[in-house]
């Protein structure tokens, strides 16, 4: 019996422990934002959301990665000698890969994992965190 008992108190320690670790990760106000330039000219974006401002820079054949607040930004993105407007969703984690200037066009990536960048030409759909 006595080990029936401490068997069940640890058990309900380790699901206290797991829930209080969920709830701690799920409120983090701060997402991932890696940014890799895979072009021989920098990547620049600013991006907006009410009173928030972010403006970020990456050389050229760099990665970078930054910590933002979870929103929904109104961006400018500057790369290849061109620039491009439109929304950036950074409610959890994203990876945007900026692709060579010249040449053939990028495969799209996968939305929400790794999406590849390639202006004016990238992918715009409400699966793709950036649009």
């Amino acid at each position: 019996m006595k080990k029936n008992f401490i068997f069940a108190a640890v058990v309900v320690l380790l699901i206290a422990l797991f829930v209080a670790t969920v709830a701690v990760i799920a409120r983090t106000e701060l997402a991932r934002l890696e940014i890799i330039n895979k072009s021989h000219l920098p990547v620049s974006i600013s991006l907006t959301e009410g009173n928030t401002f972010y403006y970020v820079t990456v050389a050229p054949e760099s990665s970078k990665t930054f910590t933002v607040e979870r929103k929904l930004y109104d961006r400018t993105t500057w790369a290849c000698d061109k620039s491009d407007s439109g929304t950036l969703d950074m409610k959890t984690r994203v990876r945007l890969v900026f692709t060579k200037c010249y040449g053939t066009p990028a495969t799209q990536g996968e939305p929400t994992i790794l999406e590849r960048v390639h202006i004016p030409d990238s992918p715009v759909s409400d699966a793709w965190r950036y649009k």
